[in-house]
């Protein structure tokens, strides 16, 4: 078996990386940029970071893994949208995996992957661990050894959206969140044993979506995001003598100029009702509502599927009236259409876990954001949040199965499925059936094999689980923009 690295950087972008590695050329970036391969990674549908990172690291589509948000559909019973986790896919990831082959691992800061597995080597949860309850780490007892001997370390930050105008205060917190997570990750993951070691960096999706515009050049909040996670790459990179390292982002970002309301859209239509309050969507007696931000879909209730909503005789309908009406509005100021594309799920997705995640995804126009919620006006500015995601990530790769590749605008770009046939190769062990085989392995010369007796959906199971209503969790997604 391979020693292999895998650094998740959220939110990464050629846009910003390649000023970042012209002004830093002997950064660990600049090096994989000199000596690797280097391709645009196209990120799941929707564009965002629960589905993408879980499509990543188990090669399975979000219509079969099922997770398409931080929260699943709108739950009656609950009277919301549940926070949910990956619990299902346990022995889907790649983890998993090369633990069955004998080998040991090191996975820290990986989002939604709560509580923490039981693991041959070290485990530590990311983004939707509970701060307080037991289950962040495994082994269990690490999780009080990283809040005495890293002070304020926390699974997420909890300053965002509130702190905007505090600049200062909240670039501090985001950088010293980051520096814990990777203080975990070098000083107590053990990722110098480890066959397998995986490290997410949320810094720099944290940073571009609250100071994308503050400042540009050396200094900038941004700038230094980059600086963390090159920073980060290198100290990684130090803990042992790797035979390969892939760096990948689960989607791009760039600048939020105008904001579309897409819930005021949907009940200027009639088609969404106002609940008592006048301040939120009523789901009951809404055929439609916008998801999460920044999810950027609509998810529309059908009789045979919620016990309410639209006739399912009319669905089908109904969804052609959404996407045109969507595919024709205009920005006032400019002309611009506001979405460049409106596609159907059912035209994209045809897994058996389809019907868990939107019927409408949305890819909005540069620079225009599709927000949830109603604020009585369908154009608003965008506020605290100031960068939203882009379909287009970053892949970068190095060591003994990588040559040097770095013309990634001559070459095709790769799909977020496809990277775990990658990370499989790389690792040295079989790519199990099912999964798509990367044609960047044949274009690289790269050698694999396919396990046919292992048919890897087989490994999901059921669905995802409903995580605990939890108010800390709530307000930290509220803080990051993400509710």
């Amino acid at each position: 078996m391979k020693k292999l690295l895998v650094v998740g950087l959220d939110g990464a972008t050629f846009d910003v990386m390649d000023r970042y590695v012209q002004e830093h050329p002997d950064g660990a970036l600049a090096r994989l940029y000199r000596s690797g391969t280097v391709r645009t990674l196209k990120s799941t549908l929707p564009f965002f970071t629960g589905p993408a990172w879980t499509t990543c690291m188990t090669g399975l589509r979000p219509d079969q893994h099922g997770v398409f948000h931080w929260r699943g559909r709108f739950d009656a019973d609950r009277g919301n949208r549940p926070l949910v986790s990956t619990r299902h896919l346990e022995e889907a990831f790649l983890w998993w995996y090369v633990q069955q082959q004998g080998g040991r691992v090191s996975v820290t800061n990986f989002p939604m992957a709560y509580p923490a597995p039981p693991t041959e080597g070290v485990f530590v949860c990311g983004t939707l661990s509970l701060e307080d309850a037991p289950g962040q780490t495994w082994p269990p007892h690490l999780a009080e050894d990283l809040k005495e001997r890293l002070p304020g370390y926390r699974y997420e930050i909890e300053k965002g959206l509130s702190f905007v105008d505090r600049p200062a205060e909240l670039r501090k917190h985001i950088l010293e969140v980051g520096t814990n997570h990777l203080a975990a990750a070098v000083d107590f993951a053990q990722p110098s044993g480890a066959d397998l070691a995986v490290h997410v960096v949320t810094v720099t999706d944290r940073m571009q979506h609250f100071f994308w515009d503050h400042e540009d050049g050396a200094g900038s909040a941004v700038r230094d995001a980059y600086a963390f996670a090159d920073d980060a790459l290198a100290k990684l990179l130090a803990q042992q003598d790797w035979d390969n390292v892939v760096v990948v982002s689960d989607h791009g970002a760039g600048p939020s100029r105008q904001v579309f309301q897409t819930d005021d859209w949907l009940v200027e239509h009639g088609w969404a009702q106002r609940s008592g309050n006048g301040c939120e969507v009523d789901m009951h007696r809404s055929w439609a509502y916008a998801g999460e931000e920044p999810e950027i879909a609509i998810y529309v209730n059908r009789q045979d599927r919620q016990g309410y909503g639209v006739p399912t005789e009319e669905y089908a309908g109904f969804l052609k009236q959404l996407q045109d009406g969507l595919l024709a509005l205009r920005v006032p100021d400019t002309g611009q259409p506001v979405f460049q594309q409106v596609l159907v799920a059912e035209d994209v997705y045809d897994g058996p876990l389809r019907d868990l995640g939107p019927d409408l995804i949305l890819i909005p126009t540069d620079g225009i954001h599709p927000r949830p919620g109603l604020a009585g006006t369908l154009f608003t500015q965008p506020g605290g949040l100031i960068s939203g995601h882009r379909i287009d990530g970053i892949f970068l790769a190095g060591g003994a199965d990588f040559p040097l590749s770095p013309d990634r605008a001559a070459n095709r770009s790769l799909e977020m499925a496809e990277v775990f046939s990658v990370l499989c190769a790389a690792q040295g062990v079989a790519i199990p059936d099912g999964i798509p085989v990367s044609p960047l392995l044949a274009e690289l010369g790269v050698q694999y094999t396919v396990d046919e007796g292992l048919h890897w959906i087989d490994q999901v199971d059921g669905e995802p689980a409903q995580q605990a209503d939890s108010p800390d969790m709530l307000r930290r997604l509220a803080e990051l923009g993400y509710l």
